[in-house]
């Protein structure tokens, strides 16, 4: 059995995962212990939160991580391992990436959905956070959670609650979300919604000035009927590209959080290296293939002649 059970050593998960792209990991308490047991691909390049403060914030402090080169390996760990963990479902799989062959996030409708009390999450986001019956959270409405979450502009790291995926939400808006025991939001983690709602809200294209591929027209003071092409984007494909490549500008090398702090985290255009504009309908679209993170900047000079100049032309004439 390959199995390796990762503390405190990010240097050696890091290039386990490099070095075993096919392979499988898995997040876990440290010591392990309960039923926290989350399948990803080796691939799947999440940005870590599970221990933002330590030395090793992949593998230390509470949080830990277990690789292998097939996921029966991994299983039969989870089940020697975790006393609490009598079998492996669905619910131990990630449904971004899904290592099990399942349908991975990007690949769900994205369907707006509503609570009771007048908020809108995406079916997308809220189906993907794990379930939990414990905690501040518990029974708590989640789409009111992800709401609050996407007007948030506040650091969340003070006065804030964790939960078993170390993500973190204030106590306070946690104490004030109303009771929900109904709809797609029903029992899921309102930790990781709040989350999720402030992370689409930095990740929002709707945040970007626009430019060429997307075709968006706009008209300042009077009041004008204009008729426009949209091209249809989905956020999931983007968030994708991110997590993928990061947000450091694949032109230039700008990173809006090294130079602006928290303001600037997570910000980043993405670039389709086959504009839409060009293709004219709808077609599927591979985000770690046919998209990069670019600047603002770089991603105007990429569209100032069509069809767009490639990331390699435009890199030989930077100065």
């Amino acid at each position: 059995m390959t199995v390796t059970h990762w503390t405190d050593n990010d240097v050696g998960y890091e290039e386990w995962l490099l070095t075993h792209p096919r392979g499988f990991m898995a997040n876990v308490y440290n010591p392990p212990s309960g039923r926290y047991f989350l399948i990803h691909r080796a691939s799947h390049n999440l940005s870590d939160r599970s221990n933002p403060d330590s030395a090793n914030p992949r593998t230390g402090s509470a949080y830990s991580k277990v690789t292998a080169e097939s996921i029966d390996e991994l299983v039969a760990w989870a089940i020697g391992n975790l006393s609490a963990l009598a079998s492996v479902d669905g619910t131990n799989f990630c449904c971004v990436c899904a290592p099990n062959g399942g349908t991975s996030l990007a690949e769900v409708p994205e369907e707006a959905i509503h609570c009771t009390h007048g908020n809108q999450a995406y079916s997308r986001e809220i189906g993907g956070i794990h379930l939990t019956q414990a905690g501040l959270g518990r029974h708590r409405c989640a789409v009111c959670a992800f709401a609050e979450g996407s007007r948030s502009s506040a650091d969340s790291s003070h006065d804030s609650v964790a939960c078993a995926e170390g993500t973190a939400a204030p106590e306070a808006v946690l104490r004030g979300l109303p009771e929900s025991q109904a709809g797609e939001g029903r029992h899921r983690c309102v930790i990781c919604a709040f989350a999720l709602g402030k992370s689409r809200a930095r990740m929002d294209p709707t945040r970007r000035t626009t430019f060429p591929d997307e075709e968006v027209g706009g008209v300042e003071g009077a009041l004008l009927r204009v008729t426009i092409n949209v091209y249809e984007r989905d956020p999931a494909l983007r968030i994708a590209c991110i997590e993928k490549h990061g947000t450091t500008c694949v032109v230039c090398g700008f990173n809006f959080a090294k130079v602006y702090g928290d303001i600037g985290r997570d910000f980043i255009h993405v670039h389709h290296l086959v504009a839409l504009g060009g293709v004219g309908r709808a077609h599927r679209v591979d985000p770690v293939r046919d998209l990069c993170p670019v600047c603002p900047n770089c991603h105007a000079m990429l569209h100032q002649q069509r069809p767009p100049l490639s990331v390699d032309e435009l890199k030989q004439r930077l100065r």
